[in-house]
């Protein structure tokens, strides 16, 4: 898959080895979300910016996103609400595993 303006690459990704068989040969990017994303925070990133793009892939399907920031040594783990059952989206503090903020649920389907 040819990469587009809307396309977005992860530092590093993990896909399950049954959705890789299933899939088969794959060309260019996997045609989908990572069941693991790992992101780097580069110093021109926004806190909402990353934050934000952590969402998308959670959204996209992934089951759970890592974020590290190299300049505050820290690392923040955000969960999948439908692959771990919350009720909304956490993120963690990677090394204690506190709940560092709640985002606001999604609103209903309508």
């Amino acid at each position: 898959m040819p990469r587009t303006p809307t396309s977005c690459a992860l530092d590093v990704a993990f896909v399950r080895r049954e959705r890789v068989e299933a899939a088969g040969r794959v060309e260019g990017f996997w045609p989908g979300a990572p069941d693991l994303a790992f992101e780097v925070v580069s110093p021109s990133d926004t806190h909402a910016a990353v934050t934000g793009k952590a969402v998308a892939w959670l959204e996209a399907g992934c089951r759970m996103v890592l974020v590290a920031d190299p300049e505050q040594e820290a690392a923040s783990v955000y969960r999948s609400r439908v692959a771990f059952g919350y009720d909304s989206v956490r993120p963690y503090d990677a090394t204690t595993g506190e709940m560092l903020a709640k985002l606001p649920a999604a609103a209903p389907p309508s």
